[in-house]
């Protein structure tokens, strides 16, 4: 999808320029083009806005090509095209639950809008309005920022920013966030017009995949099959789901699945693999930054794995010897082939590759 274009370069056109004018006139010579003469400087001059102008010229013609065009001119590329928009960034979601010891004080609306925090300042505002007659109640809420800051551990969410008429009310977070998203990358918004032009039958897996994936959020999705209904597993930047992704790809996917056919979302399981490696270098090479460049490169090939894709040790020996300096790789730890289980998703950390 790619388009490539070569660009002249000054010293081509100035040699095409030159050879015209000797072919025009017997008065011109080799000598009438050397440095500081006046031919010269005619040729350099028509080279250096030739030259200007066929790199504007490949530019406005990049522009206007899929895989070349960028940021805002991407964006009306693809709108313009395909009906498709980038996807603008999104605040985590989730669930927090107001408890409190009795129901003395009587009914406490709270109100959507109403500001929650965690201890350290990340802030959620309510997006629905419970009511809360007895001691316990559930209520939704989304981050305050965009992005993955949003996306808290379970039991973080402990502080009430706005006043409520009980003060014996407290809050926490039953499970951990989910789905906070920077806003959609170049690469990112291409590779997802690409799923979409494999979807247009609609009903597929490879459209439940692109289906899911359109809910802002949705960083990896797959389709089991094995049994029905089939069972869609996501996963946000952090590799795994709470309940409320996970209804809202739900709703997502009623336009996306055949009239009648249910479908399960799931929130994928991270499984965080140990690996050890044994490294040859090459002489003459800085072995401890060349050992670090190692576990970021196996890190980030481990981290490209889609829901229950395999870790092959063959991927890892790649990534490692990828890395200039490094001759040889062999790894120890894992003994095999890692195959994770539908709903899984195999994570590392640099903390965890030994070297």
């Amino acid at each position: 999808m790619t388009t490539t274009v070569e660009v002249p370069t000054f010293g081509q056109l100035y040699d095409i320029g030159k050879a015209a004018a000797l072919l025009r006139t017997s008065k011109l010579t080799e000598k009438s083009f050397s440095p500081g003469y006046l031919m010269d400087v005619i040729a350099g001059l028509t080279a250096t806005l030739g030259e200007e102008a066929a790199r504007i010229a490949v530019e406005l013609h990049l522009r206007t090509f899929f895989g070349t065009a960028a940021g805002s001119d991407l964006d009306a590329l693809a709108l313009d095209h395909f009906g498709q928009t980038r996807q603008a960034g999104a605040a985590a979601i989730g669930t927090v639950r107001f408890s409190r010891p009795t129901a003395a004080y009587g009914n406490v609306l709270i109100e959507a809008g109403t500001i929650v925090a965690t201890p350290d300042g990340t802030r959620f505002v309510l997006t629905s309005e419970p009511l809360l007659t007895g001691t316990q109640i559930d209520a939704d809420v989304r981050a305050e920022v965009i992005g993955e800051d949003g996306i808290v551990d379970a039991s973080t969410i402990t502080v009430i920013v706005t006043g409520l008429p009980d003060s014996t009310i407290t809050v926490t977070n039953p499970e951990k966030t989910s789905g906070g998203l920077a806003a959609e990358t170049d690469s990112a918004f291409r590779q997802r017009i690409i799923e979409w032009f494999q979807t247009l039958r609609k009903g597929t897996p490879a459209a439940l995949v692109a289906g899911a994936k359109s809910v802002a959020g949705v960083v990896t999705a797959t389709v089991d099959e094995s049994a029905y209904p089939p069972t869609v597993y996501i996963a946000d930047v952090t590799g795994g789901a709470n309940s409320a992704l996970e209804e809202a790809v739900d709703d997502e996917l009623v336009n996306w699945r055949t009239a009648g056919i249910q479908v399960n979302v799931v929130g994928a399981t991270v499984v965080y693999q140990n690996i050890t490696l044994s490294l040859t270098f090459q002489a003459g090479y800085d072995t401890s930054a060349v050992r670090e460049q190692v576990r970021a490169a196996v890190v980030e090939a481990v981290n490209d794995l889609s829901i229950g894709e395999t870790l092959y040790r063959s991927a890892i020996v790649a990534a490692a010897v990828g890395v200039t300096g490094v001759i040889d790789c062999v790894v120890t730890d894992p003994a095999g082939d890692v195959a994770p289980a539908a709903n899984q998703l195999i994570r590392s950390s640099t903390d965890r590759v030994t070297i």
